[in-house]
């Protein structure tokens, strides 16, 4: 399992809504969610059964923290495919936040 944690300072409904605008401009399937996280999956592969992804909002004073955490399914080795999911999903957030 990988995961990273990123801070925003921006209001929890932006965050939230820029996370949820990210889940799906990257095609990952929302399995559940409430106001302060998400669940998705990506789709299976020839390389991967697909990968669980976690992403947790906390409210701070001054600012939102992010952790996102992703994890193979099915299978023991990733091949480096969480970390890219995880880096994938703050690439879409920073463009969106900044």
């Amino acid at each position: 399992m990988a995961s990273l944690s990123r801070e925003y300072r921006r209001p929890m409904t932006a965050v939230r809504d820029a996370v949820q605008a990210a889940l799906v401009r990257l095609e990952f399937r929302v399995a559940a969610r409430d106001h302060a996280s998400f669940t998705a999956h990506t789709a299976a592969t020839i390389f991967s059964w697909g990968e669980e992804l976690s992403v947790r909002l906390e409210q701070n004073a001054a600012s939102v923290r992010v952790t996102v955490s992703s994890e193979a399914r099915a299978q023991i080795f990733d091949w480096g495919k969480s970390t890219e999911n995880i880096q994938r999903v703050f690439v879409e957030l920073d463009k969106a936040l900044k």
